[in-house]
């Protein structure tokens, strides 16, 4: 019996030691570097044991990834980063291997100076899609010319503007941080990536955004100057402006600066319009001249304190004045036939004082907590006359002048953790007050108060199963609001769901939903007189409550060598609580003000086909669509659209060309009709010196921007076209001036502190 036991026991043990060997679990560890030395980002590095995919993960903004519990045995270390050659190496595990150091080769391809295709520079998320620039826009000198290879991006090298294909601007983020000096600064050389945001979280669900740019930089960067001059003026006396800008420093600390002055001189359109109600009709038409001028400049600085912690202060400011003076006459048709004389003269003078700090702090395990606080003054000063003189009786006069002004304040905290296996999580707060007072001072009626208090809560889940990655988002909005004498409290969720699922490496399909809320603006609470007409009363409706929308989307894209195709694009919108234009008749005058009307239903689909010449920078698209509009107790309204555009660089040249069309737009009351394109515009530049350029352009080439309003709400109808002359076929020219130096030595700053960040306008 003993020696059975004996037997048993040692049996057993080796048992336990077989199974000790199969699962023991190591830890893995490595960094990815070029033959000089510098980290490469977003490298993908698998642990594969024959067809089996035993691990896989992406490096980090370090070029180090890690990867836990690997089991003992032999397997093959796979790297593949864009622009380097497959890195291939068999790694046998019995115990822990550590700071691995994987040294990348450059693609022979690239070498020889051949253009990798954008499609093979490209990694999806749950959200968008990352792209690599090529080796050729990173040395073009210029962040513009850079990101111009990059499909899902409209681009002016000139104006220094970027859009996305549907028209709007993105908000632009730099290393992920909100407060920042924008992409003029960068040096295309520095930066790592570039990721595309079609798809909001929650987190900027509330702050209005539906797209995003977020350029990551190198982490390992000289000091560096740059300097820019910049004049830009209509060969006709017209719009202009001039503006400088700097920036010095390194990656530890720097200093941005901006001063830009901006005008318009006798911008002119013709109008023509009239109104009915049972009561009357009212017929002018005559001209609208616009003058206006502007000042605007902001610092920024910022600080790179130690390895971990990064701060960021800004001051913005903006100074404006706007001049409107009408002419015409008209006829008014109640009892009788009047024939009067029209003449309107407004001045609109204010200033916008912003300023602001940031606050990140890196854990250990390369987590973020950001803090963000902002405040904001502005003051809006609006004064002027309307004189309808009538044959045979007394003018009509009308003196108005208002008192407008905000203060705001915002505080906001945020937390990221960011897994190597690419998961992502993000939780935060936002919280912000706004007090308005506006003041009708001509007829001195009590101040206006508008106090508002949001208090946003949130978080946010990416990852991936498989091919499929996928975003999960929540917030709730508490809104306390106080308009006048009316007090109101609301709780309104928002949501944001992505799934974003690669067929292959050219088929990619995203479906997306969003909820989110749009409280009334200040205008629309405003309950004072804004109209100087004195048949038609314009006012506010203090008892408005947020509207809600719904959105769901789908997007299917497939590239094609140089062809990026997106055949398929759908956007659906319902809106709950609908804000809306309504009138009715009050002692013989028609006042138009504002209801939560009920539901809205918008859809849109389109497709849009992509292609990047041979060189990589030159492109050209075109795209199109249907808006569909369905109105409770209307019929469907639909509009067609179109756009296209060519950018093509040769050498020292640069050709560019956009138009955008739409037929229709159309509200619940209201019908416009665009009589031309709603953009056109032609545009050459050319490098004189590698650090000076002209550009060229002539706007409105197609004629002048001409549209036709129709509104009908009951019994009161009324009619506007308008036409601005001064802006057909419009020539501008644009001279700019670079400057961007690496010294050698480092920059002597003190305590500097860098961003940059829009005020918020009234």
């Amino acid at each position: 019996m003993l020696l059975n036991y004996r037997r048993g026991f040692w049996g057993l043990f080796f048992v336990f030691l077989c199974l000790k060997s199969m699962y023991a679990q190591n830890q893995f560890s490595g960094i990815v570097v070029s033959e000089e030395g510098e980290s490469i980002i977003g490298a993908q590095v698998i642990l594969s044991e024959g067809d089996r995919l035993v691990a896989l993960a992406l490096t980090n903004e370090d070029g180090k990834f890690s990867i836990e519990n690997v089991a003992i045995g032999t397997f093959m270390l796979e790297i593949h980063a864009l622009g380097f050659a497959e890195y291939a190496q068999t790694l046998t595990f019995e115990k822990d291997i550590m700071d691995l150091r994987c040294v990348l080769q450059p693609d022979s391809a690239m070498m020889l100076g051949e253009v990798m295709a954008v499609g093979d520079r490209v990694r999806q998320t749950a959200t968008g899609e990352v792209y690599y620039l090529s080796e050729k826009a990173k040395k073009s000198r210029n962040p513009f010319v850079a990101l111009s290879e990059i499909p899902r991006l409209r681009v002016n090298t000139a104006l220094q503007s970027i859009k996305m294909e549907d028209g709007s601007s993105p908000v632009v983020l730099v290393d992920g941080k909100p407060v920042n000096t924008g992409v003029n600064p960068i040096d295309p050389e520095d930066i790592a990536s570039v990721e595309v945001v079609e798809v909001v979280s929650a987190r900027y669900l509330q702050m209005g955004y539906k797209s995003m740019l977020n350029v990551k930089l190198k982490s390992k960067r000289r000091p560096y100057q740059f300097f820019q001059l910049a004049a830009r003026s209509d060969i006709l006396p017209g719009n202009g402006f001039g503006v400088g800008y700097f920036e010095v420093g390194s990656t530890k600390v720097s200093l941005f600066g901006r001063l830009s002055l901006n005008g318009t001189l006798n911008q002119d359109s013709n109008y023509e319009q009239w109104q009915e109600s049972s009561e009357f009709h009212k017929a002018s038409r005559g001209t609208n001249t616009l003058n206006n001028r502007g000042v605007n400049g902001d610092i920024m600085l910022k600080w790179q304190i130690g390895e971990r912690d990064y701060m960021a202060a800004q001051f913005y400011g903006n100074k404006r004045k706007n001049l409107s003076e009408v002419r015409g006459e008209g006829l008014l048709r109640q009892a009788l036939e009047t024939p009067f004389a029209l003449s309107s003269n407004s001045i609109d003078d204010s200033y916008i004082l912003t300023g602001g700090l940031f606050y990140q702090h890196e854990f250990r395990d390369k987590s973020l907590l950001q803090a963000r606080y902002g405040y904001n003054k502005n003051s809006n000063k609006l004064k002027g006359d309307r004189i309808e003189a009538y044959s045979g009786r007394s003018e009509d006069k009308y003196l108005f002048k208002y008192d407008n002004q905000r203060f705001s304040m915002n505080l906001e905290a945020n937390y990221t953790k960011q897994w190597e296996s690419g998961s992502n999580i993000d939780i935060g707060s936002n919280s912000r007050w706004i007090n308005d007072k506006i003041g009708l001072v001509s007829e001195q009626l009590p101040i206006f108060n508008h106090k508002r208090f949001d208090e946003y809560l949130y978080a946010s889940f990416s990852s991936k199963i498989g091919e499929l990655h996928y975003m999960l988002s929540l917030g709730l909005e508490g809104i306390w609001l106080e308009a006048g004498e009316e007090k109101n409290s609301y709780w309104r969720p928002r949501v944001a769901l992505s799934g974003n699922y690669v067929i292959d490496r050219r088929n990619t399909i995203r479906l997306n939903y969003n909820l989110t809320n749009a409280s009334p603006s200040v205008g629309q609470l405003n309950p004072y007189n804004t109209s100087s007409d004195p048949f038609v009363i314009t006012k506010g409706n203090h008892k408005l409550t947020p509207e809600q929308i719904h959105t769901v989307g789908l997007n299917y894209r497939l590239r094609l060598g140089s062809f990026v195709l997106t055949p398929l694009t759908v956007s659906y919108n319902h809106y709950t609580d609908r804000i809306t234009q309504y009138s009715y008749m009050d002692k013989g005058v028609r006042v138009n003000t504002y209801q939560n009307d009920g539901k809205f239903d918008f859809l849109y689909w389109g497709a849009n086909i992509n292609y990047n010449f041979s060189d990589g920078l030159s492109y050209a698209y075109v795209g199109g669509g249907q808006n569909r509009y369905y109105f409770e107790a209307q019929g469907v309204q639909t509009t067609p659209l179109i756009n296209a555009g060519v950018w093509w660089f040769k050498g020292k040249w640069m050709f560019g060309a956009d138009i955008n069309w739409q037929k229709y737009s159309y509200t619940p009351q209201s019908r416009t009709h665009y009589l031309s394109p709603t953009y056109a515009q032609v545009q050459i530049n050319y490098n004189i010196t590698p650090n000076f350029y002209i550009a060229v352009a002539l706007q409105n080439f197609t004629g002048a921007l001409t549209t036709e309003t129709y509104l009908e709400t009951g019994s009161f109808k009324s009619y506007n076209w308008d036409k601005q002359t001064n802006l057909s076929f419009r020539p501008w020219i644009l001279l700019r001036y670079t400057i961007r130096k690496r010294p050698k030595k480092k920059i002597g700053i003190d305590n500097v502190l860098q961003s940059h960040e829009e005020g918020i306008k009234l």
